[in-house]
């Protein structure tokens, strides 16, 4: 399976400590987005001035107006700022908010980073979340909930090869709803019973 490329730019940009503006992280696996959170915060804020450059919000009833505020703000005491946004369901917002979305997208701070963190809402991708991706720099047509967690679990089998594990990581209270993730293609079969050279 290809590797996604969003996650292939995200651990990208973490190896070259380089972040982009604008990300979104989406899916189940909060253990694997924690992790990529956890990367990309002590990247950019030091140790210590958290307090005035890591910046937590709500997205219930957040405006766009406000946000705005937030990601203007400059940093203090500190090269970078990172705001994330839990749960700001976009596709709610009037006209006037996305416009407003769009303009400071369009117009973002160099020294912000702002993640959109989807844990409790459904993801939706629809022509607002098109244009957003493409703001952002993230490939619409493969914008899907599921592919980082597919993506995870495939790529911690192949590494570690302990299906036990994953299903702990993954939480699932079955390995059998683990071997969901292990399922190859007829392709792959063929291929690795080729690698065996039973016969010539």
């Amino acid at each position: 399976m290809a590797e996604h490329k969003g996650f292939t730019r995200l651990k990208a940009d973490l190896k070259a400590e380089q972040m982009q503006n604008v990300y979104i992280f989406y899916g189940e696996e909060t253990y694997l987005r924690a992790r990529y959170l956890q990367q990309v915060r002590q990247l950019l804020i030091p140790a210590g001035f958290e307090e005035f450059n890591d910046h937590h919000l709500s997205g219930k009833g957040l405006t766009v107006q406000a946000l705005s505020e937030v990601v203007e703000a400059m940093p203090m005491m500190a090269q970078h700022t990172l705001v994330t946004v839990e749960d700001m369901d976009l596709f709610k917002l009037d006209e006037s908010q996305r416009n407003a979305l769009i303009a400071l997208l369009e117009d973002f701070p160099e020294y912000c980073t702002l993640i959109f963190i989807y844990d409790t809402l459904d993801y939706k991708r629809d022509g607002k979340m098109k244009k957003l991706c493409a703001r952002a720099g993230v490939d619409a047509g493969k914008v899907f909930p599921h592919n980082l967690r597919h993506l995870f679990a495939t790529a911690f089998y192949r590494a570690y090869k302990d299906i036990v594990k994953l299903a702990d990581v993954l939480g699932h209270s079955s390995i059998e709803t683990t071997r969901i993730y292990l399922v190859t293609s007829a392709a792959e079969h063929r291929r690795q019973l080729e690698q065996l050279k039973l016969v010539s």
